[in-house]
């Protein structure tokens, strides 16, 4: 658990929001397949960038829905419904 290993709640959560963050930048290849179909000119590197900055802002409202909740149930919901208004 990354709260006992760096002894801190708040590193946990700025940890996890990062990763969160981060794992947006898995679907690479569905980003370029639909750049290549919508705007072949388009910015590959700024919609990547947004993609993160997206992913970070979600798994800051996560992060704090999961602490006020103290469940994981919620964020899961929350997570979907959120995938569902996405694109």
């Amino acid at each position: 658990m990354i709260e006992n290993k760096y002894g801190s709640r708040l590193a946990a959560y700025i940890i996890t929001t990062l990763l969160f963050a981060a794992w947006h930048l898995g679907s690479i290849d569905i980003v370029v397949f639909r750049v290549s179909l919508k705007a072949p000119s388009a910015d590959l590197a700024h919609i990547m960038l947004m993609k993160v900055v997206t992913g970070l802002i979600f798994g800051i409202v996560l992060g704090a829905v999961r602490r006020k909740s103290k469940n994981c149930l919620s964020t899961i919901i929350l997570h979907g419904v959120m995938n569902l208004f996405g694109k």
